[in-house]
């Protein structure tokens, strides 16, 4: 599987990208919205499933889901955030999008990422 992560935060997009390894997928990593954006549209047909954090510089995450959305309404999105505000998770709700709250359980995530 072809996992794009989008995080800002460099030490945790860093030990996502090795977890994911780990767990023997390709993983294709952004440090904001825009770049993670870039990627998508280079290589949309390649990525599998979105995990993104909330609050990044330029375009956040619920932003990217939203845009990525428009491209491939059938795409498996994640979205992390440490700020899961009752109007944030109804966005991410309406995305069709699994949110969890940071800090992530590495074991759920797995889970998630086992069961697409």
């Amino acid at each position: 599987m072809n996992i794009l992560l989008a995080d800002d935060n460099t030490m945790l997009r860093n030990l996502l990208e090795e977890f994911i390894k780990g767990l023997k997928h390709q993983v294709f990593a952004a440090e904001d919205g825009q770049q993670a954006l870039d990627i998508y549209q280079s290589a949309e047909h390649q990525v599998d499933l979105l995990i993104t954090d909330i609050m990044m510089p330029g375009i956040n995450g619920i932003e990217l889901a939203r845009k990525i959305r428009d491209h491939n309404s059938q795409l498996p999105i994640i979205i992390i955030s440490g700020y899961a505000q009752p109007d944030t998770i109804a966005q991410a709700a309406s995305l069709y999008a699994t949110m969890y709250e940071k800090p992530i359980d590495l074991r759920t995530l797995r889970e998630q990422i086992q069961s697409l």
